[in-house]
């Protein structure tokens, strides 16, 4: 009879297969400012708030840092009306999510002398009406506002009417918040910059003349290089004060009552009737045809994140395999260890 070698089998022939990486839970400082981003070279924490000079300012600071990444903007599964609008993708603004970072060192970025906590801030009611043509006039892809078949548009011998189409949104989701309030663009400024809790070193007014270019020029100073704000997603460039009638003012203060709750912005008196702003006709066809692409947009980025997220499953369900094959051969190797004792 032949005798079987008693050479050791390594347990090493197949090396380890790693568990997919799992996501800590977020800190009660990660959950209170969950958008905020981080320049962590120029030591800088920036709280974004929507319809606040966000886009220019998110640009602003990826250029100051240099983490910029125009190269990722071709990879992007997530819907953009413009290549602008990508910077708010961090694998494209290349900032730090604040709330990814360890607990000590959020506490360090929200104490330190030598960090600058930037903000910005605009008139509650410019805000929310640049937030009505954006995310709901002209149906921006969002995928917190469900459906828009709750808001319809005022028409003047087919044309939009801009004052009354805003002020029936504003009656709407008085009546049925729940249409909106999952969509930051609807959430208050105290929301995003937490007033009385985090110790902003700067808070910038963006209608203010000069304050932002004024905070352009002393990044630049703090980046050592030249900067230049750019103006970006200015829509229609309709001035609120045109189209916020005195009901539809009202309804705004109700709703962001934080907002107003300083002196900063106080409560401004508004027309009972304003004067009509209709869309012309080949303006009407524009916000349609806009809508129609945002549409498309959303779609699109729908079916491939579908495939993303089918991939993904795949590739777990290989490494599972992977796995469990793993473990079959080494309990093969343990059987075959026992009988050669």
């Amino acid at each position: 009879m032949r005798l079987m070698s008693k050479r050791p089998i390594s347990r090493e022939a197949t090396p380890p297969i790693p568990a997919p990486p799992t996501v800590p839970p977020l800190s009660p400082e990660g959950m209170l400012i969950p958008a905020a981003l981080v320049a962590p070279k120029l030591k800088i924490l920036y709280l974004p708030t929507t319809k606040a000079a966000c886009t220019a300012l998110k640009f602003l600071l990826a250029e100051a840092e240099g983490s910029l990444n125009t190269k990722a903007i071709e990879t992007l599964t997530t819907a953009a009306v413009t290549r602008a609008h990508t910077i708010h993708n961090p694998i494209v603004s290349g900032l730090k999510l604040f709330r990814e970072l360890e607990p000590d060192e959020q506490q360090h970025i929200l104490q330190a002398d030598d960090w600058w906590r930037v903000g910005a801030i605009r008139n509650p009611y410019a805000r929310m009406y640049s937030s009505w043509e954006n995310r709901v006039l002209m149906r921006a892809p969002s995928s917190e506002i469900g459906t828009y078949e709750s808001f319809e548009d005022v028409l003047v011998d087919d044309c939009i009417d801009l004052g009354a189409t805003f002020a029936l949104f504003m009656d709407k989701i008085s009546e049925e918040p729940f249409l909106v309030n999952q969509d930051d663009h609807f959430r208050s400024q105290a929301d995003a910059l937490r007033p009385g809790v985090i110790g902003l070193t700067h808070v910038l007014q963006v209608e203010k003349d000069g304050e932002l270019a004024d905070f352009a020029g002393a990044l630049g100073k703090r980046a050592n290089k030249p900067l230049q704000l750019k103006r970006l997603n200015e829509g229609l460039r309709v001035h609120y004060t045109d189209v916020v009638s005195a009901r539809a003012a009202m309804l705004i203060e109700q709703w962001w009552q934080s907002d107003f709750a300083d002196s900063t912005y106080p409560i401004q008196k508004f027309p009972e009737n304003l004067d009509s702003v209709v869309l012309t006709s080949r303006e009407t066809k524009m916000v349609r045809y806009i809508r129609e692409v945002s549409t498309r947009l959303g779609v699109v980025a729908t079916e491939l994140q579908t495939k993303v997220s089918e991939l993904e499953q795949q590739v777990h369900e290989q490494w599972l395999v992977a796995r469990e094959r793993q473990g079959a051969r080494y309990g093969a190797r343990e059987i075959i260890r026992r009988l050669r004792r």
